[in-house]
């Protein structure tokens, strides 16, 4: 049985933010879709995002 995983997309990432801002999570979106963000092309297939896990930041 061969695993299939779909392109990311930006309903996706919003679905994501949505989710981490609904706990109160904090977070930065990084990498492909933070570049095509500010209007840069590259290609990506996932979300990259970095989660602040400090204890302080809850």
């Amino acid at each position: 049985m061969s695993e299939y995983t779909r392109r990311a997309t930006w309903d996706d990432l919003l679905h994501v933010i949505n989710l981490l801002k609904e706990h109160d999570v904090r977070f930065v979106v990084v990498g492909g879709y933070a570049l095509k963000f500010y209007g840069y092309s590259r290609e990506t297939l996932d979300i990259d995002i970095a989660v602040n896990t400090s204890s302080e930041s809850r």
